[in-house]
């Protein structure tokens, strides 16, 4: 279900224009079953051992978790199928370019990066998922994305298979 890197990256530059976006903590944005929940718990006490401890049920993917990848690419990919006759350049970007919580295109012109981004925004945001770290080779197809969502910079760093973030992604009982 996941793509290799390498073949991300030969794909990526197939085209003059290059466009890339991170989904923002992808594997949270995985809403867990209520029944599951009782299964991902934290214990907080606050350094405090005397304190009873404060019970908290995640309500999205723990990014510990091994199955998190999959269980995130499962719903992106599923995603994409049900809506590709609408976001016909998103959902293939989705499904053939895009590994883990990074998708990594490139389109002929700028015009035709502008509909890949509008149709990714979209698509993504059908899933609950945000887009966001957008950047191009070509500054004016970036001008489309909000600014805050612009990356300033491309680290490509191979982080193997897990999903990242930080945030309030639980909920207290």
């Amino acid at each position: 279900m996941q793509r290799e890197l390498l073949d991300v990256f030969l794909r990526f530059r197939r085209n003059p224009v290059a466009v890339t976006c991170d989904i923002k903590e992808m594997c949270f944005q995985v809403e867990i079953e209520e029944s599951d929940r009782p299964w991902f718990r934290l214990l907080w006490r606050d350094l405090d051992s005397e304190r009873e401890p404060e019970v908290y049920k995640f309500s999205g993917v723990v990014f510990g978790k091994h199955s998190a990848p999959m269980e995130s690419q499962f719903v992106a990919q599923e995603n994409a199928r049900r809506n590709q006759e609408k976001y016909p350049l998103a959902a293939e970007s989705v499904l053939k370019w895009t590994n883990v919580d990074d998708s990594m295109d490139s389109v002929e012109t700028i015009e035709r990066g502008v509909v890949l981004y509008i149709q990714l925004s979209e698509l993504w945001g059908l899933a609950g998922m945000k887009d966001r770290k957008w950047i191009s080779n070509a500054a004016k197809m970036i001008e489309a994305a909000p600014e805050e969502d612009h990356a300033t910079e491309l680290r490509i760093k191979y982080r193997g298979a897990n999903c990242e973030g930080s945030g309030d992604h639980h909920e207290q009982l």
